[in-house]
């Protein structure tokens, strides 16, 4: 962009060089006022010249635009990297708030139900033991599992 701007400047110094030549020759004495080789010559370069202005000048446009392109979509990117950067540290906080216990909420430790389980406990009585174990595994599981204030469901309820 600073070579097409430097560009530019050479150039108008070149136009005005060459309309300074024409405008000399158009204020010659009646007799040398001719439309010769050389002032043809100048006008064509005149001509060059201004081409090669709008040329740059249309050039200089275009890298503006895809300068502005560019930024424009570099702004994009770090604000879609933001918001990711953003969503990730949330997910992380979730994952480190809702991490997995480290024992199974499904495994428990029976072993005072062991007295129980002996010949005379009839099979009501350990159905009735089992049903309360299942309960409070599921309530222990849900407590930790479940957001706090959120409720269950009806058909999704544990029913007797």
């Amino acid at each position: 962009m600073q070579s097409i701007e430097q560009e530019m400047d050479i150039s108008r110094g070149n136009l005005k060089l060459v309309q300074t030549r024409l405008e000399n020759r158009k204020s010659r004495p009646r007799m040398e006022l001719v439309r010769d080789h050389p002032t043809f010559g100048m006008e064509e370069e005149l001509r060059h010249v201004v081409e090669s202005r709008e040329y740059l000048a249309q050039k200089l446009r275009d890298v503006k635009n895809m300068l502005n392109r560019t930024q424009q979509h570099l702004h994009e990117v770090e604000d879609d990297l933001q918001r990711k950067e953003r969503s990730l540290a949330i997910e992380t906080t979730c994952i480190e708030l809702h991490e997995r216990p480290s024992k199974s909420p499904y495994q428990t430790d029976i072993a005072w139900l062991a007295p129980m389980n002996t010949t005379s406990t009839s099979h009501y009585t350990n159905q009735s033991i089992n049903r309360g174990t299942n309960q409070r595994i599921m309530d222990r599981h849900m407590n930790e599992c479940m957001p706090r204030g959120a409720k269950l469901d009806p058909e999704y309820q544990l029913v007797d």
